[in-house]
């Protein structure tokens, strides 16, 4: 496991009131937090901004945060605000906090957020009692000096929410859609959720072995896909994924070391229903690898084995969120039981990574209340266009090789 340090929420808004008020806001906090990650942004002048979002039960009023508390790795903890608030269900609200940190110089520090607690009934914790375990989840900074880092680092962007449903029977598939601003190479494991820093949550069981054999959880280290065959009942359940981010140090030209520069900790939650209904079914879509200043274009399509199924079709992933030139997805109007999309991306020398680009399509039926879904991924690597008129000019013992100056993408 990644290391993690210790933080302590402090409910300073209560320190003032009366000890029966503090009680009954206690019980209030019952059902209250859900899933989370953090991710962060380099500003300028050892500035981070800090976005946190989490997911709670919208149905603990009391416990409802307008602020909530970072301990920023460096000894300083304070509140950030709450800037977006929307309720996706009944029952589940998404957060949006941000907040920005002045650090004093480099180092490596582990951004974290915890929140007392969890809701009650997480299967796969402490045996469903998970009332009393708080929510906790951390990002590793590293601010170096970019002389020798080649920038200052940004966090992936995770552009996909920490809570996810699956469905009794039905093969299950999560991914974060992550994508790295820096063009660092990224990397995806499991792990236990957290408690605290360095302490996991009591009696975890990863959610595969809630079930009889042959169920099987697996994580596709290099597209993201988590894979979960298959939840056999209803029931809800978390799980942790970190995102790891690499990058390539070069000297001189030369390839000198790769280091671990970042990551970031989802902590993940699965809502399991039962549905007699069958999700949508994207048709396959091929990994690609185009010249800077090509167009990629795909025409996705799904379809729904149930009748009278209307089907929405979203994208997003890397992609989307270059900030050049991004790509465009146009969904065509939903059909019954079939729909189309059109994913377009005008390529140029800004995307030329040495990392393949992960985007995610996600086909979505109107089955009520709980929509039924599928989702895909794919990866398209954007490389250098080829220089031209080479031309090579013996020289001595050497050979002289050049080319049409300047290079299209220098």
């Amino acid at each position: 496991m990644s290391p993690s340090k210790k933080m302590n929420f402090r409910i300073r808004s209560f320190r003032l009131l009366p000890l029966l008020f503090f009680l009954s806001a206690s019980v209030a906090y019952a059902t209250h937090e859900r899933s989370g990650d953090l991710q962060y942004t380099y500003i300028g002048n050892n500035t981070f901004r800090v976005v946190v979002t989490t997911f709670t039960d919208q149905t603990s009023v009391a416990a409802d945060r307008d602020s909530i508390e970072v301990n920023w790795g460096d000894g300083i903890k304070n509140l950030i605000v709450r800037v977006e608030v929307s309720d996706l269900t009944v029952n589940i609200r998404r957060n949006r906090y941000e907040g920005t940190h002045t650090y004093a110089g480099y180092g490596t520090y582990i951004i974290g957020m915890k929140d007392l607690n969890r809701i009650q009934g997480v299967q796969n914790i402490n045996a469903s009692q998970s009332v009393d375990i708080p929510l906790y989840f951390e990002s590793l900074l590293v601010f170096a000096d970019p002389a020798i880092y080649g920038s200052i680092n940004n966090s992936p962007v995770l552009t996909t929410n920490s809570i996810d449903y699956a469905y009794v029977n039905q093969i299950f598939t999560h991914n974060t859609g992550a994508y790295d601003p820096d063009g660092d190479s990224l990397a995806f494991e499991l792990f236990i959720p957290l408690a605290d820093q360095n302490v996991e949550v009591p009696n975890y069981v990863y959610p595969h072995l809630l079930t009889p054999p042959p169920a099987t959880l697996t994580q596709n280290q290099t597209t993201g896909d988590m894979i979960w065959d298959r939840p056999t009942y209803t029931c809800v359940v978390n799980v942790g994924i970190i995102v790891k981010e690499y990058r390539r140090i070069y000297v001189n030209g030369v390839l000198n070391s790769v280091l671990q520069v970042g990551w970031v900790k989802r902590d993940l939650q699965i809502i399991i229903t039962d549905s007699n209904n069958k999700p949508p079914i994207i048709a396959q879509i091929q990994d690609t690898c185009v010249v800077a200043g090509s167009t990629v274009n795909y025409l996705i399509s799904a379809t729904d084995p149930n009748p009278n199924q209307i089907i929405t079709l979203s994208n997003y992933g890397g992609p989307f969120l270059v900030p050049s030139s991004p790509a465009t997805f146009v969904p065509n109007t939903p059909g019954l039981s079939f729909s189309t999309g059109l994913f377009n991306w005008n390529t140029n020398c800004t995307h030329i990574s040495p990392n393949a680009y992960v985007a995610v399509v996600e086909a979505k039926d109107n089955t009520n209340p709980i929509p039924l879904f599928d989702i895909k991924t794919f990866r398209i690597k954007v490389v250098g266009p080829p220089v031209q008129n080479v031309q090579a000019t013996p020289l001595g013992n050497s050979i002289v090789v050049a080319w049409d100056n300047p290079y299209v993408c220098s």
